[in-house]
């Protein structure tokens, strides 16, 4: 069966495990407990609550969709190649010492007097969360990953046959692939910051004080975009040097004419601005802006609740 003709029925099982995670994905988090999805009356918590668990749902739908996108988009990347398990160690190396160093400060973190996450909220057993959040982390580092993926495959094909009017398409194919999958992670990453956010006027509320002061949202909002960016900035500055190069290669000649020089430079600033590569307001609102959203939902998530 071609994939074309596959899609209808990707699609209809997408569309059933998205359903079945906005229920299985709050459940999970509150050790099975169906009575948080009840609406009670003169009850100030359990609204907050709830908002809480709406984002958690909203994040496993979230998850499902991505992961099918991912797995399509590897199974694509997969045909471009016949050693792909080299091209996979190569793009796993750049995330060894980030994971180890996350690890270590999650285990670090649990082991506090008082961690974050509590263990319980109200009646709610949430020990089940620390793990819950390392399934969105997953999902983002598979996305940027992927990125990684994508810059091996090109940099060998560039090897073997070099720069040449064909590494134009090459070149705006990654472009448009390494951004969307840099959206999958920090959309993925802002998603949890947002949740986080109502999940600490939950808690506030739960504890009666600021057990959960606001500054922490904004700081892992923070520090994700942070992590995005350093892992991001390396396949950008190689887009951006191997694009550089191709349009030195490309309009290297230059008549004398007037025309033929205005026609020179008509060229170029199109190929500049397809490419990137003059860095103008275009260029700022892509991959710079997606780096951010989980700084900005950090942000806008801080402006919940009074505490």
């Amino acid at each position: 069966m071609q994939d074309s003709a596959k899609w209808p029925y990707i699609e209809a099982a997408s569309f059933c495990l998205a359903l079945a995670a906005a229920v299985v994905a709050p459940l999970y988090v509150t050790n099975w407990n169906g009575e948080v999805f009840a609406r009670v009356a003169q009850d100030p918590l359990k609204p907050k609550i709830q908002l809480w668990i709406f984002m958690i749902g909203c994040q496993g739908v979230w998850w499902v969709l991505c992961a099918v996108y991912l797995g399509w988009s590897l199974k694509t990347l997969a045909h471009l190649t016949t050693q792909l398990w080299r091209h996979a160690i190569q793009a796993t190396i750049p995330f060894v010492v980030p994971v180890i160093a996350m690890l270590a400060y999650f285990c670090w973190a649990r082991g506090s007097a008082r961690p974050i996450p509590p263990d319980r909220l109200a009646s709610c057993d949430i020990h089940h969360l620390p793990i819950f959040a390392l399934g969105g982390i997953g999902i983002a580092t598979f996305a940027i990953w992927q990125i990684y993926l994508i810059q091996s495959l090109r940099l060998e094909q560039q090897r073997s046959e070099g720069l040449g009017p064909e590494t134009v398409k090459q070149l705006l194919e990654d472009r448009e692939s390494t951004t969307h999958l840099l959206f999958v992670a920090a959309t993925t990453l802002g998603l949890g910051v947002l949740a986080t956010a109502t999940f600490r006027n939950a808690v506030n509320a739960d504890k009666r004080s600021d057990f959960f002061p606001r500054e922490y949202v904004i700081i892992y909002g923070a520090q994700f975009s942070l992590l995005l960016v350093a892992l991001y900035l390396p396949v950008q500055v190689s887009l951006y040097r191997c694009a550089y190069e191709l349009r030195n290669k490309l309009f290297n000649d230059l008549a004398l004419d007037r025309d033929s020089v205005d026609k020179w430079c008509e060229a170029r600033r199109k190929f500049d601005d397809m490419m990137g590569l003059d860095l103008g307001v275009q260029s700022l609102i892509g991959a710079p802006l997606i780096t951010l959203l989980p700084l900005l939902t950090g942000w806008i998530g801080n402006l919940l609740g009074k505490n």
